[in-house]
């Protein structure tokens, strides 16, 4: 058996209209596999022409051809190019809306966690100046109250209601320490004593006879008889008297007993009874009437007969910077008991304070959440005092003085 091919090129005839009809047909394959196999017609392409003299061409013996015609190539890729242009149209369509919907989307969600981001920042700001506001009114509450009620126990002791007559200032108050204690704590303080008032050339030198017979019972033992080997200051007893600085050189002296720059320029107050007496003897005997900012707050007390707070301090045992401030509390020489003694206050002699000693920092700590971080506060003093502490949950930091950014 062999493969034939045959290749035919034209077939002519014509119509009744007189156009002649071309039939080409491309190729023509049989198989001579057996002899009913018949071949195989592929493609082919009709054409239509009209002869030169107005008849058409027609060759009757031509035999009949079955022929496929195909479309114009030419037609059917400006088909495809438009559907292929209308899809690209469409996904770009399809494309623009998602990022249109992307972009929208993620602005209003910005938007939304912004503004809710803000909202939450601000309450927890207000929360935490709130609570900066009320732990600071509640430490100064807490001083007033502890203050008041040793006044309250100094007077019961020792007030002309026991003591006729008056005894003061000499009184000195037995297990003072173990009293202090427990009021030292709840005040949040540093230290708390009580300090008689004593005037220059009327009660001086009778209230330092006092001070030398009672020092027994301040607890410390360094105050009656000096530790060996120790030089001055750091041997200096009770028996020395009332102290002050040099303003100066900051040498301890003998208190001269008058400090011009006072509204009560003859008034000491000494420090006399103090807890704990530990690392704070050397406060002991101390006026703190001679250093100006403590002598504001006591003049104010003595005049108005209130409460009053220091400016803020650096305090002597403090080798690095930390704000410190005083408490007093006025004790007076009797209580007021009903109307008719209140419309004799002035009558009512203040004869002593109460002072607690505090840092500023042990305000601000253990009074914001954990959460809160870096929240700066700036303490300021009526006499233009300022500091600068970052908080931050339960520890409180000094930037420094003045207003840090």
């Amino acid at each position: 058996m062999s493969a034939q091919q045959t290749s035919i090129t034209a077939s002519h005839r014509r119509n009744s209209s007189g156009d002649e009809l071309t039939t080409s047909i491309q190729t023509v394959s049989s198989t001579a596999e057996s002899k009913n196999s018949s071949p195989s017609i592929k493609g082919g392409i009709l054409r239509r022409s009209r002869g030169g003299n107005g008849s058409d061409s027609n060759n009757s013996n031509d035999a009949p051809l079955n022929t496929t015609s195909s479309h114009s190539p030419t037609m059917c890729d400006a088909e495809q190019k438009m559907q292929d242009r209308r899809v690209c149209m469409l996904r770009g369509a399809m494309i623009s809306t998602l990022l249109s919907a992307t972009v929208v989307v993620a602005t209003l969600t910005y938007v939304f966690v912004r503004k809710s981001e803000y909202n939450t920042f601000v309450n927890q700001y207000s929360d935490s100046v709130s609570k900066v506001a009320e732990a600071f009114q509640h430490g100064l509450d807490s001083k007033h109250d502890v203050a008041r009620t040793f006044s309250a126990i100094y007077t019961s002791n020792y007030g002309n209601a026991v003591y006729d007559p008056p005894i003061w200032p000499n009184a000195t108050m037995p297990d003072f320490q173990a009293i202090a204690e427990g009021q030292l704590r709840l005040a949040t303080g540093r230290a708390l004593s009580f300090n008689p008032i004593i005037t220059q050339d009327v009660n001086r030198l009778e209230w330092e006879a006092h001070a030398t017979e009672s020092a027994s019972i301040l607890g410390a033992p360094q105050l009656i008889t000096p530790e060996p080997g120790t030089t001055w200051p750091d041997n200096r007893t009770v028996a020395f008297g009332i102290y002050s600085r040099d303003p100066e050189t900051r040498e301890v002296i003998y208190d001269p007993g008058y400090a011009p720059s006072s509204v009560y320029p003859a008034v000491m107050v000494p420090v006399w009874q103090i807890a704990p007496i530990v690392t704070n003897e050397k406060a002991v005997m101390f006026n703190l009437h001679s250093e100006p900012n403590r002598m504001r707050a006591l003049d104010d007390m003595l005049t108005y007969r209130v409460n009053t707070l220091t400016a803020i301090l650096q305090l002597v045992q403090d080798s690095e910077l930390r704000p410190s401030s005083i408490y007093f509390a006025p004790v007076f020489d009797k209580f007021i008991e009903d109307d008719e003694d209140a419309e004799n206050f002035d009558d009512n002699l203040v004869v002593g304070s109460i002072s607690v000693v505090f840092s500023w920092d042990d305000m601000l700590a253990r009074i914001l959440p954990n959460y809160i971080k870096g929240l700066i506060c700036v303490l300021q003093s009526s006499i233009g005092q300022e500091f600068t502490y970052s908080i931050s949950g339960d520890s409180v930091t000094l930037m420094g003085e003045g207003v840090s950014n």
